[in-house]
């Protein structure tokens, strides 16, 4: 598999995490993997042409979601993974 795009590399959009962490991502990728975000960055919400949209989740949470519709995998810490 194509690797992921490193930390910013090639982002359009950054994802606030309730925590205030930025996760840079890019919305094509996220919106063909996930409806949700299709939906919301293809629809006429305000998210389709924000640069930075928050989101109602920890930073953390919010870079898993983001990996996971990068690669269909995720890496959880082993505390995580019981």
């Amino acid at each position: 598999p194509c690797p992921a795009p490193s930390e910013g590399e090639l982002s359009d959009v950054i994802l606030g995490g309730t925590d205030g962490g930025p996760v840079p991502a890019v919305k094509v990728l996220l919106a063909a993997r996930s409806p949700v975000f299709r939906r919301m960055f293809l629809g006429s919400f305000m998210e389709s042409s924000a640069e930075v949209v928050p989101v109602g989740y920890p930073t953390a949470v919010v870079r898993y979601v983001v990996e996971f519709c990068y690669t269909a995998d995720v890496s959880l810490p082993a505390q995580c993974s019981t």
